[in-house]
Order: structure tokens, then sequence, then C-alpha cells
């Protein structure tokens, strides 16, 4: 009886156990099963060509297209190529006859449409030749940016020229091969626009509207020193535009202005600014272009503060040549081996220079000093003062040497031989102090005066000049007007032209020299009380 009980439990246990653990497995089992809810979260790109990759981003999407039996439709053209399938990340291409539309995934009995629409994009055109699909913006002003659209245009602004409606642009920002950005020509009006790289040319159906907005037609004084105000008249000006957000540009540096009418504005000149064009930036609404106006700025150094010599600077000076303060004079000491070791045209050279930028008139005075025994007698042909002009010639236009006892001043309007005038004396063991005045200019409008006086002599008046050249021509490169030196650098002038002084020596004489100078003052512009700035003490 227990034997059979106990047969009879365990079978009946068994029993219970095996079921226990099938419901338990069919748990288990509905738990596997079980799916996700596919998610779209985004898609990119947005736009493509047919054939190009668009990846879509989510979860529940499975790790195997054909468990999930997705499938994916651009506007009802269905995707023949997965490129790659997981539960988060779907890459497929799009495919042939797509059109533009939402796309819609498929997963198991799960339908997904994307918020944005999808763009197909048309396949670009094989283009050869030259040509412009289009710019923007269509309207504007003078100074305005265009960006240019189309084919072939290169990679360089060489050889490229952007005319509109004829009036050439000065200044071409950037070149790719489907893009060019170009600023509006000055005077500029309504027209088509021309593209012509190197032969090709291409002339727009579409017109770019040119509208007036302000113009700057005058500037009172026409030149000031930093600091003093200006007025700048004119017409439209824009007092819509924030005071903080309009700035008058001078070469070198902007000025907010402190006032700012229809037809004026008062502004100070700032303390970096410089001579060249003036232009007003209203915003980002308008940039105009104004008159031409020269700041005062005076450099000078008594050297009686120490070693350096500031503003002025070496130009060069080749060893053992020397330049250096010495008891509160500025010492030249020029070294005849320098030029003997290299007989090149800067070895000649023992002089400073400062960033004087003279296109209109200048000054420059001085005191020098020749010593007995370290300057030998009958020397000749030693420039002590050069009027460099700096530009296209890149060569002297003015200076004054020493000719054994003598200053001389010598003068040209080109590279040729100049005009020559004594206008001073210039013995051993005195200062000897020197001013000149010149004038740029052509068709007879420069000038060039030049005073000398030795010490214990009564100093030069400005009434009295030892010399006056009387009306001439003077200086040379491009110009503005016949008074103007153009110091702006265009693609026409593609180096600025302008006047400003070396001091020191420039030797001819195959021997050691050495000469003294004080009180070196040189001043940009002409203000009334110019002569008596640059006087020497």
């Amino acid at each position: 009886m227990f034997h059979v009980m106990n047969s009879s439990f365990f079978k009946y246990l068994l029993i219970y156990i095996m079921c226990i653990g099938f419901f338990v497995g069919c748990n288990n089992e509905t738990e596997i099963v079980s799916e996700a809810v596919p998610v779209l979260e985004d898609f990119s790109p947005k736009s493509a060509l047919v054939g190009d990759e668009v990846t879509f981003t989510g979860s529940g999407f499975g790790d195997y297209r054909a468990d999930a039996d997705s499938h994916v439709s651009f506007n009802g053209t269905e995707v023949t190529q997965f490129v790659k399938y997981s539960d988060k990340r779907i890459v497929v291409k799009v495919p042939e006859g797509a059109t533009s539309g939402n796309v819609t995934l498929k997963i198991n009995n799960t339908e997904l449409v994307t918020e944005d629409a999808f763009t197909v994009k048309e396949p670009e055109p094989e283009v050869t030749e030259l040509l412009v699909t289009g710019f923007s913006p269509m309207e504007g002003y003078a100074f305005n940016e265009v960006t240019i659209s189309g084919y072939n245009f290169g990679a360089s602004v060489n050889g490229v020229t952007i005319k509109f409606n004829g009036v050439e642009a000065d200044e071409i920002v950037s070149v790719s091969d489907r893009e060019i950005k170009v600023i509006v020509p000055d005077d500029a009006t309504t027209g088509p626009i021309t593209v012509k790289v190197s032969s090709e040319e291409y002339t727009t159906t579409d017109v770019f509207t040119c509208s007036a907005g302000a113009t700057v037609a005058s500037v009172s004084p026409t030149e000031a020193w930093a600091g003093e105000i200006i007025t700048l008249k004119g017409e439209n000006f824009f007092t819509d535009v924030p005071l903080s957000d309009i700035r008058v540009r001078f070469k070198d540096g902007s000025a907010i202005p402190e006032s700012v009418t229809a037809n004026e504005i008062k502004v100070k000149v700032p303390a970096e600014g410089n001579t060249a064009t003036l232009y007003v930036d209203f915003g980002e609404k308008q940039t105009v272009k104004g008159p031409f106006f020269q700041v005062y700025k005076l450099f000078e150094n008594d050297f009686n503060n120490g070693a350096s010599y500031e503003p002025f600077r070496d130009s060069p000076v080749w060893a053992p040549s020397t330049v250096n303060v010495e008891n509160n004079y500025l010492k030249f000491y020029y070294n005849y081996a320098a030029l003997a070791a290299d007989n090149r045209r800067e070895r000649r050279g023992c002089e400073v220079v400062c960033d004087l930028m003279v296109v209109k008139d200048g000054w420059y005075g001085f005191k020098v000093f020749l010593p007995s025994g370290a300057y030998p007698q009958n020397v000749t042909g030693t420039i002590i003062a050069q009027l460099f002009n700096s530009g296209d010639r890149n060569s002297w236009a003015g200076h004054v040497s020493v000719e054994k006892n003598k200053l001389v001043l010598s003068h040209r309007h080109a590279l040729v031989d100049p005009v020559t005038a004594e206008f001073g004396d210039i013995p051993f063991d005195k200062w000897v102090s020197v001013v000149v005045y010149f004038k740029v200019g052509i068709n007879g409008t420069g000038n060039l005066k030049a005073w000398s006086w030795i010490e214990g002599q009564t100093p030069g008046t400005l009434n009295a000049p030892a010399y006056d050249s009387g009306q001439v021509d003077f200086g040379f490169g491009e110009w503005i007007d016949d008074n103007t030196l153009n110091c702006e650098i265009t693609k026409d002038n593609i180096i600025g032209d302008y006047i400003s002084p070396k001091f020191g020596m420039y030797v001819q004489w195959p021997a050691d020299l050495t000469i003294y100078f004080d009180d070196i003052k040189a001043l940009q512009g002409n203000p009334e009380d110019a002569f008596d700035i640059v006087k020497p003490e």
C-alpha cells in the first residue's frame, strides 16, 4: 500500500511540475515575441538626387528588414535598395521615379509618415561654357555686395571682369567655379550684369536695379587734425539707422558720428585715421563714397628722451654703418666698407624713415651738424633728406644734399634730371636749421620752398624762403587730380603713390662719414601754422 501510494504521489507531482513549466514557458515565449512600437524621429538629408542615400533614425524598426516586413516609399514610389538596416537606423537610396513629397515607412502593420517633405533634386546639367544662372540681391546700392551664381567662373579673380550696366566693378571679393562675390561700383546704374572670364562673356537678361540712396557731396574742412570735428553734407542720409550702427571710415580708422540729419553728418576725426577717400556705412543698408580728405599728422623727435628715436626707424642701415642717439642727438655713421663689400644701391643708405604719407602737400624741418674730422672736406653728393616717391616709380622726387659747403634742393616730376638750386651754406661744427615745404602737382600746380639758417643767425620766416620753385610739376605716379597723388590701392592702381621723407645719408663719396641730426619733424598736410610747427627749436 505504501509503495503504491508513493508511486502515485510522484507520478502526480511530476505531472504538476511539467504543467507549471509549460505555463511558465508559454509566458516567457509571449514576452520574446512581443513587438516594440516603431518610432520615426528624423531623416536626412531633406533633399537629394535619385540614387543618393537617405538616412531615417528612430527606434523599434527591428534588427532585420525581412523580420520587420519593412517598406519605404518616396511620395508613393517604393524603395528597392536598402543600404543599411538596424533597429534604430535605416539607410536607403532614393528610387528611380521618385517625386518630391512625404516619405512613408511601413514596418509590420505600423505606417510612419515624415512630417517634413522630401525634395527630389534635379540633376545638374553638364555645362561647358560660361553661364550665369542668377544673382542676389537683384536691387541695391553702390558698394553693396552681390553674389552671382552660375558655371565655369574659374577659381581666381585674375582674368575676371564684372560690369554693372557697362560700369566695371573695382572690387571682386571672391571667385569660385560656381559663384562670384562682387562689390557694386560707385557709379553703377540700373541694367544687366556682364561677366567676362578670359575671352568668354555672358550678359544677364535680368537687370540689377541700382537705387540712388544717400549721397555725400562735400566735406568741410577738407583737412584737419585728429580730434577735430568735420561736417559731411549730402542727401538722403538714413536717420532711421541707429547712430551706433553708422560709421565714417577714414583710411586706417573709423568713427561713429556725433550727429546725423537727413543732409548733414558731424564726425570727429579718429586718432588712427589717415588721408584718403571717406566712406560712410549706414549699417547694413548702404555704403556711400565721400570726398577725399587729408588728415594732418606730425612725426617728431628731439632725441632728449633716451635711446629711442621713434617714430623714426632704420631704412635700412647695413653694418658696419650705424644710427643711434648720442648726447641727445641722432648720430649717423656711414662706413664705406658696407658698400665696398656689396656694391648695391641700398648699401649707400644710412637713413631713417617714418609713416608720413603725403599725397597733397607737407613739410619737414631739422637741424644738421657736420663734425670736422668725421666728415671729410670737399665731399659732394651726400643726400641728407629725401622726398621719396613710393608707388609705381618708387624713386626720389626731391632731396636736400650737401655739396661741399652748400645746401642744395633738387626736385623732379619724372625719372629725369632734376631741377637744382642752392639755398644756404653748411659750415663745419655749426648747427644748421633746414625747413622744406613741398606740394605735389602736375600741369604746373606743384611747388617747393626751402629755408636755412646757421646757429647764431636770425631764424627764417614763412614769407622769406631762401628758395621758391614757383609753379612746377612735382611728383609722379597715378593721380586723383592735378593736386593729389593716388595713395589708394585698386584693381587699376595696385601700388599706392605718395611722398615720404628719409633723413640721414645717402652717399656717393667713397669715405667714412658722420653727421648729426636734431629736432626732426615731418608734417603731413599744410595747416596755417605749419612753418612754426616744423621750424627747429
